[in-house]
């Protein structure tokens, strides 16, 4: 039996309470942050970001059911007709609906689950579970091996990812707009589906239609095995990011990812840069008054490359 996460901050230690709120604080502030960069100053971005804070705290106790949710009879269909192609990626964006469709699925013992593990993840679900069981698991570096090994096998497996999640380290992003900001995201769900994944899928949204609301779409994985594989790569992921944005703009106070969104913008990258320009400034300057300490040509060509470097960028 879980307890509401309010009774269970009541028991819990005076630190350990702090702890808990200084964290929320930070993650509020970060959703600000995010929120008032993709939406302007013409929405209420600190509302909107309040809201998905409380989303995310209900989400702690897996009794909580959210109230956005995928229609369950057609997302298990679609998976069925998917995973008779082999095996698939369903690629979630990290928000309630997202949630609420993983806990249903592991609760589904015949549902050839895979999450494939970041660091990020790693730490969210010490906060929000997605089951009363363990689900198997594979971390971002092994899930490419991973793949390749089970192509061969008769028994397809349905591999679960975060993209909004994963880390962007050098060399394994590429430059993207989401919500019409330049920002950049991972390379690893295109990479997946160079490596015998039929099938990628995601939670999409429609404004009207027969499919008005939300629903699983798919792209043609394979297609990534073709003569131009950078440019399959390519349109992979601006389709599976104009996905999540969709998404996101739809259901701004139920999106958890907003912190991570800020990150992986262009306008974050910079300020971030901007801070470590200054950083090496002021420790130059420090080598440079201290007693016997830098040259002054030396501290000139070494502000004349921060420059540049501040320049490039």
């Amino acid at each position: 039996m879980r307890f509401p996460r309010r009774l269970m901050l009541r028991f819990l230690p005076a630190g350990a309470r702090r702890v808990h709120q200084r964290r929320d604080a930070q993650l509020l502030d970060q959703a600000s942050r995010g929120t008032a960069y993709f939406f302007g100053p013409d929405q209420d971005t600190g509302a909107l970001a309040q809201a998905a804070l409380v989303q995310r705290q209900s989400l702690r106790s897996i009794s909580v059911k959210s109230s956005a949710q995928l229609p369950h009879g057609t997302v298990r269909q679609t998976l069925a007709t998917a995973l008779e192609h082999g095996s698939c990626l369903l690629a979630l964006p990290f928000n309630t609906a997202a949630i609420q469709l993983m806990r249903d699925l592991a609760n589904d013992a015949r549902m050839p689950l895979i999450l494939v593990e970041s660091a990020a993840l790693r730490t969210v679900l010490e906060e929000i579970p997605l089951a009363d069981r363990s689900l198997p698991r594979c971390s971002t570096q092994d899930v490419i091996g991973h793949v390749k090994a089970a192509a061969n096998s008769d028994a397809p497996l349905l591999y679960v990812s975060f993209p909004e999640l994963h880390a962007l380290g050098t060399g394994t992003t590429a430059p993207v707009t989401f919500l019409d900001k330049p920002c950049r995201f991972s390379l690893l769900e295109p990479l997946l589906c160079r490596h015998s994944i039929n099938t990628l899928l995601t939670i999409g949204h429609a404004a009207a239609g027969p499919d008005a609301g939300l629903h699983l779409v798919a792209w043609d994985a394979a297609a990534c095995r073709v003569a131009d594989p950078a440019g399959a790569m390519r349109s992979t992921l601006e389709w599976l990011c104009a996905q999540l944005a969709a998404v996101a703009a739809a259901m701004p106070a139920h999106t958890l990812s907003w912190p991570q969104l800020y990150r992986a913008s262009l306008h974050c990258r910079r300020i971030e840069r901007n801070d470590q320009l200054k950083q090496l400034e002021a420790y130059f300057l420090m080598w440079k008054q201290a007693r016997g300490g830098l040259l002054d040509h030396t501290h000139q060509f070494a502000m004349a490359r921060i420059a540049a470097m501040r320049d490039a960028a």
